[in-house]
């Protein structure tokens, strides 16, 4: 019998694959955290996301040992099936099923499928990483109505533990499965690190502000366009956009707001950001923003304060009040204004008083990625699982 228990986990896309976000990091933050307690296992996919080509030097369609003794199996395009994964199940040992998504078919369905029939003393948990959000179901909402219909009237998820990342992601899994659902409340785990505040130079009249996320109608980067335009024509402000492109024709409509941008207002498109190098990217700007239609929990949010970054943020994540605490703001979509309002502030903002809000965000990230009580939650959420039958 192995030392730990052993958690079985199923995810699109893992390290070194980083353009899916946050799900990635939810994932690598586990492991990073709980890694002395649990054994993990990986089935995954062979390439990064929308890349036409898989990494190059893994091995796929076997077991390995990733630098951090994780056995992972990157499938290949080909193996991806219900047989192959089959195979891969019934010849596990893991005392849990660890789904990081809910409309995935190749890694959370089907291996969801494949544990009930052939695994019934496997626990299940399930991640819906806020796909259950009003605001994620609104994005092709039809297909997803669909899927939630069948999976009720089969079954799919009946008796499996749902991982919800707040207490909000619980109301809104019950909407949609029922009080009946079981539900434990974990807070995702930060990527962990070594947070040292360090002075930042900020000139008054100039603004050097940052996206840093997926490029998809859920982020609402094309709002940002619209609350440039009417921000001081007496600024200077530099905006640049880091992040996968996930949505080409979406990207297309940033495209044409790019080029009507006021002739104050630089914005750059800079590609993509592998994490090891998100925090000294961020460091040099001065904030960023971030108008989610909807997010979780948000590891951009917390990247962006680990920079000493203030942030603009939408209403739409769990990170609020952020404004009393000289983090930055949470701002309702239905207040634009405000939002271009904000934007001519933090360009006016002297360097003595943007220190003050940078030594705030330090010390705050200081305290999420050392939240000793998010670990524990996610301990006890595998617990539950281990010792249910």
């Amino acid at each position: 019998m192995p030392d730990k228990p052993i958690i079985l986990v199923a995810i699109d896309w893992y390290l070194p694959a980083f353009k899916g976000g946050g799900p990635i990091q939810s994932v690598a933050n586990i492991i990073s955290h709980l890694g002395h307690l649990y054994q993990f296992r990986i089935i995954t996919g062979d390439r990064d996301l929308h890349d036409k080509k898989p990494f190059d030097n893994i091995t796929f369609d076997k077991v390995i040992l990733a630098p951090d003794n994780t056995a992972i199996c990157y499938i290949s395009k080909p193996n991806q099936t219900y047989g192959f994964l089959q195979n891969l199940i019934s010849h596990s040992d893991a005392n849990i099923l660890y789904l990081n998504s809910m409309f995935s078919v190749k890694f959370s369905l089907l291996p969801l499928l494949i544990s009930k029939r052939i695994k019934k003393n496997m626990s299940v948990i399930i991640a819906p990483r806020g796909m259950l959000a009003d605001g994620a179901l609104s994005i092709k909402p039809i297909k997803k109505k669909i899927f939630l219909q069948l999976a009720k009237s089969f079954g799919w998820y009946r008796n499996v533990i749902w991982h919800a990342s707040t207490e909000l992601e619980s109301t809104e899994i019950k909407k949609i499965f029922g009080d009946t659902a079981i539900i434990k409340v974990a807070r995702n785990l930060s990527h962990k690190q070594n947070i040292i505040a360090q002075p930042k130079q900020k000139e008054k009249g100039t603004l050097r502000l940052a996206f840093l996320s997926r490029i998809a109608r859920k982020k609402n980067l094309l709002a940002v366009f619209d609350y440039m335009q009417n921000t001081n024509p007496q600024a200077k402000i530099i905006f640049d956009i880091f992040g996968n492109i996930d949505e080409p024709d979406y990207w297309q409509q940033c495209e044409t707001k790019i080029k009507n941008l006021p002739a104050h207002v630089q914005c750059n498109y800079k590609g993509e950001v592998p994490q090891h190098l998100i925090n000294s990217t961020l460091l040099q700007y001065d904030f960023t923003i971030l108008p989610t239609l909807n997010e979780n929990y948000g590891h951009a949010i917390v990247e962006s304060w680990s920079a000493g970054c203030p942030i603009i943020l939408s209403d739409n994540t769990p990170w609020r009040n952020l404004e009393p605490q000289n983090i930055g703001w949470d701002i309702s979509l239905s207040q634009p204004e405000k939002f271009t309002l904000v934007i001519n502030k933090c360009a006016d903002i002297d360097n003595n008083e943007y220190n003050k809000m940078s030594n705030a965000c330090f010390i705050f990230a200081q305290q999420v990625v050392n939240n000793n009580d998010a670990v524990q939650q996610n301990i006890e959420l595998f617990n539950i699982a281990l010792n249910k039958k």
